[in-house]
């Protein structure tokens, strides 16, 4: 397949910011009833220390702007494009601190304020790793209020997001922006393309509703990468191309390479090595376990196989000791269906429910735990720091 770049949010999103003179409370007046209205959002993409890109959908086009405040700071109004879809990005923001927001149309406001945190110098925090959830079944929202109860910094996405045959744009919004919306509103879920993902046209309709850094040197939006606290973590789109002559896997290659963060983590769809229904995805394997090894990965999230499984740490195929290797994590529990897994030689632990991941990051260690939709912690490893 192509790689070529297709235009997207991301390739749209511009914007000015303008010193509000007025108090806050006065920029969200409006009228009832009167204007466009909000059918999807706001959501966080593209969080930095000093940044944030919110996204929503109204359901007429108006021009976009957004009210933003951090503590102790007067109020902002950062202008955006007009239309239907909006992404306006915020720059000149403060590391580690909380703010306050509310989109606008045609400079009223589109409902209450939201709150986020920017990422700061930190060796202690948590995010929430999910796979294929797309269905709006109760099984979805059931591990959606579990994560509603577990503290979190961002949120991964290991991908299959929407099942539908014939997938639709409103998909999303009953698949996956309506039933995360609490979260989304205050927490970036990085976003993961799944095989489910590419149904329609290879994958526009997900590139039109995420806004990823695409910081290869085609800036292409399937595959990206990003920093936070002392952490590094690189998506791929396990459905394209990572032979060894392929783009992906060259940015794989000097992304790791030039990462000093002391924790790496991968996330694709595909599992690498599974005791479940599809099984390994060996060639994947063979073109991607070399660079893991030899970059000194983490872990590596994936999803595919509907269960969850945990490796033993693992280099060059083989079982070493804790800290040693790479553990890889299918975590594919989300809410569309569980399958039967079974173990394996490389397996720690295995299980059919559905779930979630919560991994901690500390200074010199990263905790993994199941999350069971129960409420139950049903697996917890604990990885020890590599020494140099």
């Amino acid at each position: 397949m192509t790689m070529a770049r297709r235009p997207g949010l991301a390739s749209r999103v511009t914007a000015v910011v303008v010193q509000s003179g007025m108090l806050f409370g006065l920029a969200f007046a409006s009228s009832a009833g009167a204007g466009p209205t909000l059918t999807r959002g706001p959501y966080l993409q593209r969080l930095t220390p000093q940044s944030v890109t919110v996204v929503w959908r109204t359901d007429a086009a108006a021009a976009c702007s957004l009210a933003i405040r951090g503590e102790g700071e007067p109020s902002r109004i950062v202008e955006g494009a007009t239309g239907v879809s909006c992404a306006v990005e915020v720059g000149g923001l403060r590391p580690a601190t909380e703010y306050r927001y509310a989109p606008r149309a045609d400079g009223v406001g589109l409902g209450d304020e939201s709150s986020f945190r920017t990422d700061g110098p930190r060796t202690r925090f948590t995010f929430l790793v999910l796979g294929d959830s797309g269905c709006g079944c109760p099984a979805q929202l059931a591990v959606r209020d579990r994560m509603l109860a577990s503290p979190a910094d961002f949120l991964l996405h290991t991908g299959d997001m929407i099942y539908r045959k014939i997938l639709r744009p409103e998909d999303f919004d009953r698949l996956l922006f309506g039933p995360y919306r609490e979260l989304m509103r205050r927490l970036v879920l990085w976003p993961c393309l799944g095989n489910h993902d590419r149904e329609r046209d290879d994958g526009a309709i997900w590139r039109e509703v995420f806004v990823t850094p695409a910081n290869n040197r085609d800036g292409v939006e399937d595959y990206y990468s990003f920093d936070y606290g002392n952490a590094h973590v690189v998506v791929l789109d396990s459905n394209a191309p990572t032979g060894r002559k392929s783009a992906q896997r060259r940015f794989l290659d000097r992304d790791l390479a030039d990462s000093t963060a002391p924790w790496k983590f991968v996330v694709l769809h595909h599992t690498l090595y599974s005791s479940g229904g599809h099984g390994s995805a060996t060639r994947l394997r063979r073109n991607l376990v070399p660079l893991f090894d030899r970059h000194r990965v983490t872990a590596v999230f994936m999803g595919h196989d509907h269960d969850y499984e945990r490796t033993l740490p693992l280099r060059d195929g083989a079982v070493v000791a804790p800290g040693a290797g790479t553990v890889y994590v299918t975590t594919g529990g989300g809410g569309k269906s569980i399958r039967p897994v079974g173990t394996s030689g490389f397996t720690a632990f295995s299980e059919s429910a559905f779930h979630f991941t919560r991994v901690t990051v500390a200074d010199d260690t990263v905790v993994i735990e199941m999350v069971r939709a129960d409420g139950l912690v049903r697996d917890r490893v604990a990885v020890p720091r590599r020494s140099s």
